[in-house]
């Protein structure tokens, strides 16, 4: 008996989707453990010449950009939204995000101007309480999958941009570093 040629195309897509998703989880989860043994050293990570060498606060924030162009993509992180990419861009999220971390690593001050209208922690609430969120993690922590694959984006979009592999590393390595502060995660 012969298969129906769209069953087994929807059925291999799944499968991709479903070894995609294990790829992104495997690779976040050995870069919060590498960043978990940094405690407290991760500011050393991303230095001034770090930046320059990207072409600068700009160039930094391009990576921003990329990597919430893909947690938009993705379907486990977009829940995390309660505004589409149209409404506030991926340009906009990496302004926040890439200015919080210049603040934490160099003497770039931007974010403090920023934070008046949307800090880092009023962002994480929102995204607690997202109405896209299933009912049964709404209010609650983010899933430890979500959590994984966040990582694993940011290292992707590192690679997206052809960032150097060694900047790339310790990037991914300070966020894994300060991953914990969000914990405990919600098994999933």
């Amino acid at each position: 008996m012969s298969q129906d040629p769209e069953n087994v195309e929807t059925a291999n897509v799944g499968q991709r989707h479903n070894d995609r998703r294990q790829d992104l989880v495997k690779k976040g989860r050995k870069i919060r453990l590498q960043g978990a043994f940094l405690m407290g050293n991760g500011r050393k990570l991303i230095r001034q010449t770090d930046v320059e060498a990207l072409g600068g606060r700009d160039g930094f924030l391009r990576i921003f950009s990329r990597f919430y162009e893909r947690l938009h993509e993705d379907p486990l992180l977009n829940v995390l939204f309660n505004e589409s990419a149209e409404e506030r861009s991926p340009s906009a999220h990496a302004e926040l995000l890439g200015s919080f971390i210049l603040a934490a690593t160099t003497k770039d001050q931007t974010y403090f101007g920023l934070k008046e209208r949307h800090g880092i922690p009023i962002a994480h609430q929102r995204a607690k309480n997202c109405p896209l969120r299933s009912e049964e993690h709404r209010g609650k922590g983010f899933t430890d999958n979500q959590s994984l694959c966040w990582l694993a984006h940011m290292s992707e979009a590192c690679d997206d941009l052809g960032v150097a592999e060694e900047f790339r590393d310790r990037l991914c390595l300070f966020l894994g570093a300060a991953m914990g502060r969000y914990g405990p995660f919600i098994k999933d």
